[in-house]
């Protein structure tokens, strides 16, 4: 999936500023646990519970920076690609700040315990040490699954203020178009070695033969006309596509679209829209559609290729 790609040289660029961030909160980190230690070494008191609570305060202090650094970043970089902020982004940085807690919170613990290998009654330390640390690593998962949910959640609700202020611009009010989502017809994917590939929200999806061509002739007439109505019965009938009705057809399209997370069946049946006399369209602003109209026109089906020569506008 094209989004994937991109996803994949995002994170590669964040990982390495990541890393040159997280060396930067280490920096002195060495120096400091050993003015620590040297204060209790002055009171006798080395070999004490005090002791390790100091040395993982200033380890957990640093561990909660880095944490908070790996998540601003990937909250940032998703921001500046303006990529949609779906539930599988959600997923994939909820899994890269847990990984980073988690191999945060186990090099410290094996730092803590080699640190403590030779002092009297280890065992006591070790219980100590991972008392601590389990609990700081739970409330860092929660504080960091909180987090992103609040990102994400105001993240919805800008999309939807968006969305109220493009409605209120004169094509919506003129047309009446009851969706803003922004499409791109990709056609063939070469890396997916698909044909008929689509993206609606930033979700892919590969289309069946015959959807993907009514898409595209739906897709056209938007951007011919703004009004975009189309009459399948006629359109079938012009372009020979085998089908046994209009209905059918269409709701095989639907059903197909509703494999999409960010589509149900209320959405898709809003964004296919339909009146009486057998008119569809699809009910976008024609200014969201874009597409590849190369690929299109080297489609391997004649009739993709045909509709493909008509496109005009918003070609990517």
């Amino acid at each position: 999936m094209i989004i994937e790609k991109k996803l994949l040289g995002i994170f590669l660029l964040n990982d390495l500023e990541f890393s040159k961030i997280k060396d930067e909160i280490n920096e002195g980190l060495n120096d400091k646990l050993n003015e620590i230690s040297e204060e209790f070494v002055k009171t006798n008191t080395f070999h004490g519970g005090q002791h390790i609570r100091y040395l993982l305060q200033e380890r957990t202090k640093r561990i909660r920076e880095i944490v908070k650094s790996r998540l601003n970043l990937d909250l940032s970089y998703i921001e500046k690609a303006m990529i949609f902020f779906s539930d599988n982004i959600y997923q994939e940085i909820y899994k890269r700040v847990s990984d980073t807690i988690e191999s945060e919170i186990e090099f410290t613990r094996n730092k803590m315990l080699h640190f403590c290998r030779n002092w009297p009654y280890p065992k006591d330390y070790l219980k100590l040490i991972n008392q601590i640390l389990d609990k700081e690593k739970d409330v860092l998962i929660k504080n960091t699954e909180r987090d992103i949910l609040i990102y994400k959640m105001n993240c919805e609700l800008e999309l939807k203020e968006n969305e109220i202020t493009t409605k209120k611009s004169s094509g919506y009010k003129k047309y009446k178009y009851k969706c803003c989502y922004k499409i791109n017809i990709i056609g063939k994917d070469e890396d997916l070695k698909k044909e008929n590939y689509i993206e609606i929200g930033g979700n892919g999806i590969e289309l069946g033969k015959n959807n993907f061509i009514l898409f595209v002739k739906l897709a056209l007439e938007l951007t011919r006309n703004n009004e975009g109505w189309v009459d399948i019965e006629v359109f079938v009938q012009e372009i020979d596509l085998s089908f046994s009705g209009r209905h059918q057809l269409i709701e095989r399209l639907r059903g197909n679209l509703t494999k999409i997370k960010v589509l149900d069946n209320s959405i898709v049946k809003e964004l296919i829209e339909n009146k009486k006399s057998g008119l569809y369209r699809i009910s976008t602003h024609p200014d969201f559609i874009t597409y590849n109209k190369e690929k299109l026109i080297n489609h391997k089906d004649p009739r993709v290729r045909e509709l493909a020569e008509n496109l005009t506008g918003n070609d990517k």
